[in-house]
């Protein structure tokens, strides 16, 4: 419902407008498409104030064709409409009317109306922006301006022309009025009845050219002639024009009223399913949220815990630290060390390289006792594996047949005898072997038995001969290999 508005003096009576814009112009309950809301708040916070008032009936709130980047823009060489009115009706919607002005913008946006275009409005002004909502206290409001695509879908205000239209048919009611004028200003003979013809045109018309002429040549000329009957009759014919237009508007505002009622059902269809929609959203976001609070609490339990590790961690690394540098105070030093026994390796390998020479000598006459030396040992093998079946045949026996002991008497004297000849062997390897190295087998002669191996042997013996050069640095021997089994049992 329209409340206390405020009409601008700007009458459509002023043949300067083309037509007049009346309609709703923004809704205070939704957000726009640019994301805003401008509430309740905003517009009753505009219309009540003083300089809304005066801007009203001063014709301040001057719009243009599209919005201009300054929202003060006093550039009104593009101007087109300007506003006469305003207001928010109970259900929260905000309306408002302007006239079209007859300026070369305005008469292409009449152009473009009259080839089928549909102008939407939008509001025009400056604030601070809170919560994507608009500040009522800091808001300036600068009237609106004529789109294509408003802020407010809805906000597509009605058009009501005026001046003569591109349409055929009226420009041709348009010049046949226009030639009647032009025929009949002769017959016109007081300044009110050119008055009354000279209101219908627009002032930047030739016809209410002519008629002010023809008021000027009819100035200080008195006439007796009566006008009442003329003036009945055209406010006869302008009634019955305004009762057919009244007639044709009442069936229009019918139709609207049933589009209008059929949106509406749509929209609270659409905000029912959009509120069932958001109800199950929110339930959904409510265990969402409530599961993600679970696993923050597990995230931040495992986070202390893996806190508690580094700490730990570093306590470890800083022992290892500790550690490490004393690792590397020994690591000097046995650099220091080996560098030292280095020296003394070097000073040693050039005396080792002195005596080289007298081992080669020594290494050929070795060679040759070498090969000697396999083949005892070659027989000393094959003894071996005699031996070891004798024994494992005397252990069959043994185990096998308890009463043979006189058989087993027998093999005992051939083990013993065997025993004999394997330490004859073993002596004759030994003075062999002794020879071969330069050793007196006297000197190790108290330490080999019958049970000592061949390895251990060449050990004594090698061991002897190491103690005898010891002061040469002699090179070592490599000392054949040879099976290390008992010689004896």
């Amino acid at each position: 419902m329209k409340k206390d508005n405020i009409k601008s003096d700007v009458s459509t009576k002023n043949h300067a407008i083309l037509g007049t814009f009346e309609g709703e112009c923004a809704d205070s309950n939704i957000t726009n498409l640019n994301g805003l809301d401008i509430t309740r708040e905003v517009w009753e916070t505009v219309f009540a104030s003083d300089d809304y008032k005066k801007g009203i009936e001063l014709g301040h709130y001057i719009g243009f064709l599209g919005h201009p980047e300054d929202p003060g823009c006093q550039d009104f060489e593009h101007a087109c409409i300007v506003m006469t009115d305003g207001w928010i009706d109970d259900s929260g919607k905000v309306y408002g009317k302007f006239n079209l002005v007859d300026t070369p913008v305005g008469q292409i946006v009449k152009k473009f109306i009259d080839a089928g275009v549909t102008f939407g409005i939008s509001v025009r002004g400056a604030g601070d922006i809170v919560n994507n909502s608009v500040d009522p206290e800091t808001f300036v409001f600068r009237g609106f301006d004529i789109v294509t695509f408003p802020a407010f879908p809805e906000s597509i205000p009605t058009f009501a022309e005026i001046a003569a239209s591109s349409d055929v048919e009226k420009q041709k009611k348009y010049k046949a009025i226009c030639a009647a004028v032009d025929n009949g200003l002769d017959s016109l003979n007081t300044i009110q009845s050119v008055e009354i013809i000279q209101s219908c045109f627009a002032k930047q018309s030739d016809q209410y050219k002519k008629l002010d002429q023809r008021k000027k040549d009819l100035e200080g000329v008195e006439s007796s002639v009566d006008l009442t009957g003329d003036r009945v009759n055209g406010l006869t014919d302008l009634y019955l024009s305004a009762s057919e237009e009244l007639k044709i508007l009442k069936e229009e505002n019918a139709r609207l009223r049933k589009v209008l009622a059929s949106k509406s059902s749509k929209s609270v269809r659409k905000m029912h399913t959009i509120q069932r929609i958001m109800s199950s959203q929110m339930e959904d976001i409510s265990d969402e949220n409530s599961s993600l609070k679970n696993q923050i609490k597990v995230v931040k339990s495992e986070n202390l815990k893996y806190k508690r590790k580094i700490e730990a961690s570093r306590q470890i690394i800083s022992t290892k630290d500790s550690k490490i540098s004393e690792l590397s105070d020994i690591v000097a030093s046995s650099k220091e060390e080996i560098e030292s026994l280095s020296a003394e390796l070097d000073s040693k390998e050039s005396i080792i390289s002195s005596q080289s020479s007298d081992i080669k000598s020594k290494e050929k006459i070795i060679a040759s006792t070498t090969e000697d030396l396999r083949n005892k040992e070659s027989e000393l093998s094959d003894l071996q594996a005699t031996l070891d079946e004798t024994v494992r045949k005397s252990s069959e026996v043994e185990s096998s047949v308890s009463n043979f002991d006189e058989q087993v008497n027998e093999l005992n004297e051939e083990i013993t005898a065997a025993y004999a000849l394997i330490e004859d062997y073993q002596n004759a390897y030994a003075v062999l072997y002794a020879n071969a190295i330069g050793v007196n087998l006297s000197e190790v002669s108290g330490s080999v038995t019958a049970s000592t191996t061949v390895s251990e042997l060449k050990k004594i013996i090698g061991g002897n001969t190491i103690r005898e050069s010891r002061g040469k640095n002699p090179k070592p021997i490599d000392l054949p290999q040879s099976n290390n089994s008992l010689i004896t049992l």
